[in-house]
């Protein structure tokens, strides 16, 4: 038995890839390109069904771009260090642009000669929202990230997170959904939310229903979708395109604390005002010598000490009622997101099973014998393959 290291079995395995595949052209479309400061760019060459990852080192192929179909000539490899199958390419030949590109373009130019993306129509961020419903995957990562960037600040707004799927085709029927949902709890703002990804992965933020869905509404909509260089057409149409979700979230915070700021400084400058007229009439009030008109002045500017008093005690107390409740709003959500969190369901004795590809198994008609699955536990991960499958209805 012969029992290799990681190192060993990836340096192996990258030798025999690199020998038979050392010299070969590939046809496909770009579909994912981003260019670092080392001078490295990586991107992804897709077809009908499959996708390669590929890296052009120190740009030596220019005017590549996104969306371009494309025979690429390079070589296979993959990255030891990480165990990462990939495309090495030297040069290519453009056959065009790619299908979901022309696509993109073509739409585009439709909908803004609609005028579906002139300024005018965007309408206004308010500084602080009553309540700010968030769409994005409750599986992913940007929800918490937004979250707990949000208790770190000491944002006190309600939070209302509606669940979508962010890629497939079921997306944008989802995030329709999920928006109409939000209209009807009458949100002050709505976010659409997810991490980065290729143009086939974003391609759910192209969607001409989606677009005009966006349009027509009346509630303010931030668009947070990807990395700062993908752009959709929801970036678009929403009335605010973060480039990120971790910007949108930024936003929020950076608009909550400037309005309490306002705050302080309107409440300082009714009570510098106050002072400023009372000096002023205690300075008259000496000034004059009859005791009558003292007595007068003297009730004139009671009165006027007592009216202001009273409004600024109002104000006092609304603005602590305000962050109150919004503080018991949002204890009340960040309760209900840990007691839902995914973890806690693994905590009772519930497990997920994936396949290879790392996808969710929910049903075992999906699974056949010797199939490798993962199966996560609260406290790991098993690797296991399918001996015997047993339906409901055969138990």
């Amino acid at each position: 038995m012969i029992i290799y290291s990681v190192t060993q079995l990836n340096n192996q395995a990258r030798h025999t890839i690199e020998t038979k595949f050392k010299e070969i052209w590939v046809r496909g479309e770009i579909t994912s390109l981003n260019t670092y400061p080392s001078g490295h760019t990586y991107f992804s060459i897709r077809d009908n069904s499959s996708e390669l990852s590929a890296v052009l080192f120190n740009s030596d192929l220019k005017n590549i771009i996104c969306g371009s179909k494309v025979i690429i000539k390079g070589k296979l490899s993959i990255y030891s260090n990480k165990g990462r199958y990939q495309f090495i390419a030297q040069e290519y030949i453009t056959e065009g642009e790619g299908e979901l590109w022309l696509k993109y373009k073509e739409l585009k130019a439709k909908l803004n000669k609609e005028g579906l993306f002139d300024n005018n129509k965007k309408l206004f961020i308010p500084k602080i929202p009553k309540d700010i419903g968030i769409l994005t995957s409750e599986k992913g990562a940007v929800v918490w990230d937004m979250i707990n960037f949000f208790k770190k600040q000491n944002i006190k707004l309600n939070f209302i997170l509606n669940h979508c799927s962010v890629q497939g085709e079921s997306a944008c029927n989802e995030i329709i959904s999920g928006i109409e949902n939000l209209e009807r709890l009458d949100v002050d703002i709505i976010i659409i939310a997810r991490g980065g990804g290729s143009m086939e992965d974003l391609w759910c933020f192209n969607d001409e229903r989606l677009i005009r869905k966006i349009s027509n509404l009346s509630i303010p909509l931030i668009s947070a979708i990807g990395h700062e260089t993908d752009y959709t057409l929801c970036d678009l149409v929403s009335d605010f395109r973060a480039p990120t979700p971790s910007y949108a979230a930024e936003l929020i915070a950076r608009n909550y604390h400037t309005a309490l700021m306002e705050i302080d400084d309107f409440i300082g400058n009714i009570k510098y005002n106050t002072e400023l007229t009372l000096k002023f009439y205690y300075e008259k009030l000496n000034s004059i010598s009859i005791e009558n008109t003292i007595r007068i002045f003297h009730q004139e500017i009671k009165q006027l000490v007592d009216k202001n008093l009273y409004y600024y005690n109002q104000m006092l107390q609304w603005i602590t009622y305000i962050v109150d409740s919004k503080k018991l709003s949002l204890n009340f959500y960040n309760s209900n997101f840990k007691l839902n969190h995914p973890d806690k369901i693994l905590e009772r004795g519930y497990a997920v099973v994936k396949n290879i590809n790392k996808r969710t198994i929910s049903y075992a008609e999906k699974l056949k014998i010797k199939d490798e699955v993962y199966i996560k536990f609260i406290d790991g991960i098993v690797r296991a393959k399918i001996k015997q499958i047993q339906r409901v209805n055969e138990e």
